[in-house]
């Protein structure tokens, strides 16, 4: 009637997300312990704003992602 628990087998640092920087045709941009200043927030902000669709994406590993399709990588 208990329920177990046994360690992951795997490697989970395997699982911390793309490096910051420019990744194919998108920006990562990592966010200390998950949080942004409300300078470096305006600037994702700007960021997304000018590659269509204008979106941000937060990410399981406390970071953003600006998709901008077509942009040079």
């Amino acid at each position: 009637a208990g329920v177990g628990c046994a360690p992951a087998a795997r490697d989970t640092r395997e699982a911390a997300g793309p490096a910051p920087g420019p990744v194919g045709s998108a920006l990562c941009v990592h966010a200390p312990f998950g949080r942004f200043t409300a300078g470096q927030w305006r600037e994702v902000t700007r960021a997304a704003a000018a590659f269509p669709p204008g979106e941000l994406r937060l990410t399981p590993w406390r970071g953003v992602v600006v998709p901008a399709p077509g942009a040079e990588p």
